[in-house]
């Protein structure tokens, strides 16, 4: 259908996390807890225009529950280590992807809309990823 954006695949990202860290209900209403992440990977999709292949050295995944119980945020924080060496942050709230890097080669990805989709990935012996799927809006 004309007018109609469409979504190309960018990006996959698995990250691992540990016991998150009760804050309790804030202001804001609800409850909050954090995540700390423990090990990450984000990975260009094959044929995407942007080499994208990172590791996460530093980040956490703010978890929000709205105070009837019946919905759950997420809003991921973290900071990624491109393998030749350049940094950028990147973060994911709910379905919305967002990053920023300072490395030149990097940065039309500030410039793009990428939404993304979230599910567990559970492997024996390995625990449990969390595994998102990202994908450019091309219009």
């Amino acid at each position: 259908m004309s007018g109609f954006a469409s979504l190309k695949p960018a990006f996959t990202v698995q990250l691992r996390s540990t016991v998150p860290l009760q804050i309790g209900n804030v202001a804001s209403g609800g409850s909050l807890q954090v995540v700390p992440i423990v090990w990450g990977t984000v990975k260009s999709e094959p044929g995407y225009d942007v080499a994208l292949d990172a590791e996460v050295v530093h980040g956490a995944d703010y978890v929000r529950i709205e105070p009837a119980q019946t919905h759950v945020s997420i809003g991921v924080n973290t900071v990624l280590k491109n393998v030749d060496g350049s940094h950028m942050s990147y973060s994911y709230k709910v379905t919305h992807v967002h990053f920023e890097t300072g490395a030149e080669h990097l940065k039309p990805l500030e410039h793009r809309t990428f939404v993304g989709s979230a599910h567990f990935v559970i492997k024996e012996g390995e625990g449990m990823i969390i595994e998102t799927k990202i994908s450019q809006v091309v219009i």
